[in-house]
């Protein structure tokens, strides 16, 4: 199934790339087939200029959202025409929505997504992706312009986070191109823009938050070198953890990931203006800060060090907290009992189960009324008994009662009430309005064209 989809897609975008033709001069080229080479890598997208190469692999997202550093501005008005729209349709009436940050989802070779972005003129805008698949797959960003120029290019291998940023020379829609350097990936991602450069001056590190849920989140740390020369970070492992210990000293907790046992130890070059991205696990609770050793004028050819460096120093990030928070209605699900159970057949709270509850009683409501029409149906040239029956009109603690046939339709109406109960679907504590029922009441089958069966129960009092 996933293969066909992706052949459809591919189609449809090759089919665009028709349409765009002069625009788009190497549409649908670029790198090796993933059905003949699935464990290769995608290309690298590094032209900065001329006509880009929009790959047939990067499948757009059509949404109402559009990506921009600042929300505040005015929308443009008609905003995108040409090849953008070729590429990406609008929604109808071109509805769009600002957005600071949207989010997505990679599925196998589902892993390159295009999507809509409102850049402003000579505002420099900072693009950050970050991803939970396994950091093996690397990752990637490409800008493209309003004429399907690259403007804007860069990338990670073996990790799942990278950032990139760029000035437009021109405001309008662009497109941002994110996707696994590796044909195949799946997790979950965001993509936020910011406006501004990243500081400059000065070697600076942070996290995206200042607060994390144990397990739950990934810290995600940028390390951006804004001095004026190149800075030379440890070849395996460019970050470290410190964790603040009850007395509220720093103690150190070892890198953020382990490498193998043989790797090629030189160091990590990071040029002036360029950032190291990287998504950190943290283990246990507590107060955390990530640091990161640099040195200036190394040998490129030794490991990193104060003996293979003019000077050596320290970049740390503002402290964050770990917290646990126990979420008992983790993994509830209802059972057919209307029980609110979880993993391993435990119980969980009824609140737990609350949305699912309600969709299951407005479920059974709408069931109720349409069995309450089959019952009152009859057949006024029928020499029997009809309509003799009453049924509440609707399910629930208030209902008055209305009269009905007997039979397969009454039956289900006694079954859906009692289910209704079951699932705890009655409300407690109701009070109901003042509004008196009708007196008790026989039915007659009155005659109803619009009835299959040519009548219809009608109430009448006695």
């Amino acid at each position: 199934m996933e293969t066909d989809m992706r052949l459809a897609n591919r189609a449809k975008i090759s089919a665009l790339c028709i349409t765009l033709g002069a625009i788009l001069t190497a549409c649908g080229t670029g790198g090796p087939d993933p059905q003949t080479d699935p464990a290769g890598s995608r290309p690298e997208i590094k032209q900065l200029g001329g006509k880009a190469d929009v790959p047939a692999w990067i499948m757009p997202v059509p949404a109402d959202e559009v990506l921009a550093c600042d929300i505040t501005v005015p929308l443009p008005q008609p905003f995108g025409d040409g090849p953008i729209d070729a590429i990406m349709p609008p929604p109808p009436g071109g509805a769009f929505t600002l957005v600071s940050e949207v989010e997505g989802d990679f599925s196998g070779s589902d892993s390159a997504h295009m999507h809509r972005m409102l850049a402003l003129a000579d505002t420099p805008t900072t693009l950050t992706f970050a991803a939970n698949y396994m950091p093996q797959a690397g990752a990637a960003i490409a800008v493209y312009g309003a004429d399907g120029a690259q403007v804007a290019y860069n990338s990670a291998s073996d990790d799942n986070t990278v950032s990139v940023t760029f000035t437009a020379a021109q405001g309008g829609m662009h497109l941002v191109a994110v996707y696994s350097l590796a044909w195949s990936a799946t997790g979950h991602y965001t993509l936020g823009a910011s406006c501004g450069q990243q500081p400059q001056g000065q070697v600076t590190l942070k996290t995206d938050k200042d607060g994390y849920e144990l397990n739950n989140e990934i810290v995600q740390a940028s390390l951006h070198n804004g001095l004026d020369e190149t800075i030379y970070l440890h070849g395996c492992a460019q970050l470290q953890l410190e964790k603040k210990d009850k007395n509220g000293n720093w103690t150190w907790q070892g890198p953020t990931h382990y490498c193998a046992m043989v790797w090629p130890n030189t160091p990590k070059e990071l040029e002036a203006g360029e950032t190291h991205d990287e998504g950190v696990y943290v283990l246990t609770t507590g107060t955390w800060r990530i640091k990161a050793e640099y040195g200036l004028g190394c040998d490129p050819t030794q490991p990193m060090s104060a003996n293979t460096c003019q000077s050596v120093d320290v970049a740390y990030s503002p402290a964050f907290d770990v917290v646990e928070i126990v979420n008992e209605c983790w993994g509830a699900w209802l059972d057919e009992t209307g029980t609110c159970r979880g993993p391993a057949d435990g119980v969980r709270p009824d609140h737990c189960c609350d949305d699912e509850r309600q969709q299951h009683c407005s479920r059974l409501q709408q069931r109720y009324q349409v069995s309450l029409e089959e019952a009152r149906q009859c057949s006024p040239y029928v020499l029997a008994l009809q309509c003799y029956d009453e049924v509440p009109t609707a399910l629930g603690p208030c209902a008055c009662t209305t009269a009905v046939n007997s039979g397969a339709a009454q039956q289900t109406l006694l079954d859906l009430q009692q289910e209704y109960g079951t699932f705890k679907c009655l409300p407690t504590n109701v009070a109901c309005p003042a509004v008196m029922c009708a007196p008790p009441s026989k039915g007659n089958c009155n005659p109803d064209s619009s009835s299959p069966s040519g009548g219809r129960c009608a109430d009448t009092s006695y």
